[in-house]
Formats: C-alpha cells, structure tokens, sequence
C-alpha cells in the first residue's frame, strides 16, 4: 500500500521500494486491444506473511487464479487456505483467468530477470527450492491436462469426420460390390456357351493345383529342414550347456581349493606370528638375565678386588709386624 500504484505490460519486471511483512500485494489484470478500451479479468490480494506460512521464501512463475470481483467477501485479504487453494487451481483450471506470478528479493534480480543460476550457495538453494518445485509441479499437470482437451477434442472432430466418410464409403462399397455381381453372372454364362474354355480353364485349375501341390511339398521339406537345423541347434546349445556347467564345477572346485589353501596359509601365517611373537618374548627374557648376570660379574668382580686388596693389606700388616712365619703357617 505504500508504493503507488503502476502499470506495466506482462512479462516486465517492477520493483517494490518498501514491503513489509504484513504487506498486502494488490494485482489486477485487463485485456485490451486498444488503449482507450480495456475489459477487467480479475483481481488478486496476496499477503506476504501468507507465503512464509506455507514454506515459501520466493515465488517462480507461479500461476494463481484470479477474483472475478474485487468487491467479493472477504476481498480484503487471503486466508492460508485460499492462497493454497488459489495456487492449486492456477494449474488445473486452464480456462479460468489467472496471473503467473515471480515474487523474489531485489538483489536476486539481474536485468529484470531472476538469478538461479548454479553458482549459488547451498542454503540459497535450499531457500528456493519449495518455490521451484511448485512451479515445476504446476506446469506439469497444466501440460498434461492441455494435452489432455487437445486429444478430445481431436477425438471430437476426426469421430465427426469418421462419421461422414464412412457413409459415403458404404455407398461407394455397396455400388463396387453390386457390378462386380453382375460381372460374374456374365462371365458364367459365357464359361457355359463355351465347354473348351471351361475345359482349359479346368486344366489350368489343374496345373496351378500341382503347382501348389508342389510348392506345398517344397515348404514341407524346407520346414523339415529347419526343424532338424534346429534340433541340431537344440542338441549343441545342450552339449554347450553341459561343457558350461563342468567348467563351472571346476572352476567352483577350484575356488574352493584356493579357499581353503588360503585360509591354511593364513592360519600357518597367524602361528608363525605368534610363535615370533613367543620366541621374541623369550629372546627378551634371556636379554634381561644376561644383563642381570653381567651386573652380578661385574659385582663380584669388584668384590674379589675388594677382597685381594684386604688381603694385601693384611699381609702387609703381618709382615710389618714380624708375623711372616706365623702367617704362612
């Protein structure tokens, strides 16, 4: 309501300087054939809250149906339900008048034409989605329903049509049909006024007979031919059958050997993993007592040279003493 009103051919684009969201968009549609004469198709109040009620962020060429009068209960505005109901009907009724309507932000625009192109991020397609899917669905049944009154009223007409040739093609059926009779009334009378033509008539009656008889025979044999051809055919395609399936017992004895060699070779590699695994323990066990046993020499060895030095020691405190000779007693 805050925008003035405008005027525009369809298929051109405007813009909307200020809408809010309790914004009501106000459309009507004239047909004219000239500029001083125009004639109302209708009338349509959409709300904007109504779209994000139903899921719909934009709209892309939608077709709604029209108000006839824009004085009807309830003009002052759609319900869910009508909007819905608006939107249903835009695709199924093809006679009644409607508008096929692009409602979209203006920085989705470019040259007055809506930008959908791949390049947009995953949430701008999410957002858009509902809107082309509806617009998809309502242009499908709106090409199957056209589809549809076009193949009636084909019917229609070509039954019409049916109807008139075919009663004159009787006509023309039952004229052929009747001088044929009669062209065969002449030509018995004139077999009987003449007995040697009935006669070579008869023997050529005769000759085409065997002639048939003949070629009769010929297919006979031909199928015979066709159905040993195929017996033969039968018989290898069985022999084939059975080489197929004993090479495929093979084969399948095959897999299983190498199963089961496999499964063995990994069992032998799982005991030889853990027999490593035990010897590795074990080489670490003895590791652990030979440095154990390295500590205790060099123990000892350090004790033995304790030991000698007392011993020295002693023997030098002996033998300062005088006590040589008692000592080497």
């Amino acid at each position: 309501r805050s925008d003035p009103e405008k005027e525009t051919m369809p298929g051109r684009a405007w813009e909307l300087r200020q809408v809010r969201s309790e914004a009501v968009l106000q459309l009507r549609a004239w047909a004219s054939s000239s500029p001083d004469s125009r004639r109302q198709l209708g009338e349509l109040r959409l709300p904007i809250a109504q779209l994000r009620a139903l899921g719909l962020n934009m709209l892309y060429q939608t077709w709604i149906t029209l108000d006839p009068d824009p004085e009807m209960p309830g003009s002052q505005g759609l319900g869910l339900g009508d909007l819905e109901q608006k939107m249903n009907d835009g695709s199924r009724q093809l006679f009644q008048p409607k508008v096929c309507l692009s409602l979209c932000k203006a920085e989705d625009v470019s040259d007055g034409k809506m930008t959908l192109g791949f390049e947009i991020s995953n949430d701008l397609k999410d957002e858009r989605w509902s809107a082309l899917l509806r617009s998809q669905m309502q242009h499908v049944t709106m090409s199957h329903g056209l589809h549809l009154k076009g193949l009636q009223a084909q019917r229609n007409g070509a039954s019409r049509y049916g109807e008139s040739v075919s009663a004159s093609q009787i006509q023309e059926a039952i004229g052929r049909v009747q001088s044929q009779a009669l062209k065969i009334q002449d030509l018995k009378h004139q077999l009987r006024s003449r007995p040697g033509l009935a006669s070579s008539d008869q023997s050529s009656r005769v000759s085409s007979g065997q002639d048939a008889l003949q070629r009769a025979q010929l297919a006979q044999a031909e199928a015979q031919k066709c159905r040993e051809s195929n017996e033969a055919l039968k018989a290898e395609v069985a022999q084939m059958r059975a080489n197929l399936d004993k090479v495929a017992v093979e084969a399948n004895g095959k897999i299983d050997a190498a199963n089961e060699r496999i499964r063995t070779l990994r069992k032998e590699r799982d005991d030889a993993l853990k027999e490593g695994d035990r010897l590795r323990a074990g080489g670490e066990r003895l590791l652990s007592r030979q440095e154990e046993c390295r500590r205790e020499r060099h123990d000892l060895a350090e004790q033995k040279e304790a030991l000698l030095k007392i011993v020295e020691d002693l023997h030098q405190t002996c033998k300062n003493a005088g006590m040589t000779n008692a000592g080497r007693h």
